[in-house]
């Protein structure tokens, strides 16, 4: 069945109600999941990582070092911990004639919303979110979002 099961974040630091952390400092190093009786993971330690299960398609976006600046990968992941859809990849030959020339921009976060799965980007410090059916590996719209 591939039922993505016992996700979890791995944090490099234990949070203090007295701490003061960036926002970087509190993004998870690792992810893990079980899936058919196997442990999966997924690690970035330098810059960390932004991932959400969807439980309803049985997936895990996830975007790597999300506050690092520079463009980098962001991807949807099967069960079994094999990417179905690499989203930057996907973002290029969509987009990439009107944004990807000589601008810069790099995905900032995943999220889920009414059940559907969205990557957020910054272009040229500007976020954007679009969507991503992950049956299909459509990309959704530009929805500026400040």
């Amino acid at each position: 069945m591939n039922k993505i099961e016992s996700f979890r974040y791995v944090r490099p630091i234990t949070l203090s109600a007295t701490s003061c952390y960036s926002t970087g400092d509190l993004l998870p190093i690792e992810i893990s999941w079980e899936c058919n009786g196997n442990m999966y993971s997924r690690k970035q330690e330098d810059g960390g990582l932004c991932a959400i299960l969807s439980e309803q398609d049985n997936v895990i976006g996830v975007v790597e070092n999300p506050y690092m600046g520079g463009f980098n990968s962001a991807y949807v992941l099967n069960g079994t911990n094999q990417i179905i859809w690499n989203v930057s990849d996907l973002f290029i030959a969509t987009y990439g004639n009107k944004y990807y020339g000589g601008v810069r921009l790099h995905f900032v976060d995943v999220r889920i919303e009414n059940g559907t799965l969205y990557f957020v980007i910054n272009i040229s410090n500007c976020d954007f979110r679009f969507s991503i059916n992950v049956k299909t590996g459509e990309i959704g719209r530009l929805i500026e979002t400040r």
